[in-house]
């Protein structure tokens, strides 16, 4: 069974603090190369997420206060994605069915980002996914260009609950 993601609108770069219009970035958590953080974006909203990196790639999985989503973002140091391109994402956690999405391309503060939704609906079997899950694969089937990625899923169990608190804090 393939399970769907719902594309995302613009980038928010995620970062803590009350301060509109300023970004401001708390991290409250390391654990097995994983942060969880939370703060105000760029545009004043209120940010719960956590990410990780490496080999010049990043991974961000963000609840923007008020939305009825997790956002998910996919950067990678040598990409040039052109603002509004949409391309196919699959997600796929050890051997569980994949997840796929229509990820849009932005630029924020020169990076260029991939991004897409996990619909409300979805959230708990995704991020139950996330945490038992040995590896992640992500795969752009559209774009042969751009390899597979593969991200080590270890400390997935305490980092997701990190980000549930941080929701819970926002009072969703």
């Amino acid at each position: 069974m393939v399970r769907s993601m719902v594309v995302a609108g613009v980038v928010a770069v995620g970062l803590l603090s009350v301060v509109p219009a300023r970004a401001d970035v708390v991290t409250f958590a390391r654990i097995s190369g994983w942060e969880a953080y939370g703060g105000t974006a760029n545009d004043g909203q209120q940010v719960c997420g956590i990410s990780t990196r490496g080999g010049g790639r990043w991974i961000g999985i963000k609840y923007y206060q008020g939305d009825s989503a997790l956002t998910v973002q996919l950067s990678k140091t040598s990409w040039r994605v052109p603002n509004g391109l949409h391309t196919k994402v699959t997600m796929q956690f050890d051997e569980e069915s994949p997840w796929t999405a229509t990820a849009t391309g932005s630029i924020s503060n020169g990076t260029a980002f991939l991004e897409f939704d996990i619909p409300r609906r979805a959230i708990g079997q995704f991020l139950g996914e996330f945490k038992a899950g040995d590896k992640m694969f992500v795969r752009f089937p559209n774009e042969p260009k751009i390899d597979d990625w593969v991200v080590d899923l270890e400390g997935t169990t305490a980092i997701a609950e990190k980000l549930v608190d941080c929701i819970q804090a926002l009072g969703n």
